[in-house]
């Protein structure tokens, strides 16, 4: 069985997520068994106006049982 999440987020400075936070989350991801089937900024919306970011990361739900959901904040 797979998991799916949809990441729907505001990022104000590209620069400083793609070059700080991206980094560590990938190395999250990866040790958690997870893939990023997409991922990209100002995806075009069906309807509404969302958020300028879209992530959409797949685990095997074995995998989500053992992480910690207490990722730290990018600050």
């Amino acid at each position: 069985m797979a998991a799916d999440l949809v990441l729907i987020q505001q990022v104000h400075d590209i620069d400083r997520y793609r070059n700080e936070y991206l980094p560590g989350l990938r190395l999250f991801l990866r040790k958690h068994g997870a893939e990023v089937l997409v991922a990209g900024f100002n995806a075009e919306p069906v309807e509404g106006e969302p958020p300028n970011s879209t992530v959409v990361p797949w685990w095997h739900v074995d995998s989500l049982a053992a992480i910690p959901f207490q990722y730290p904040r990018h600050s």
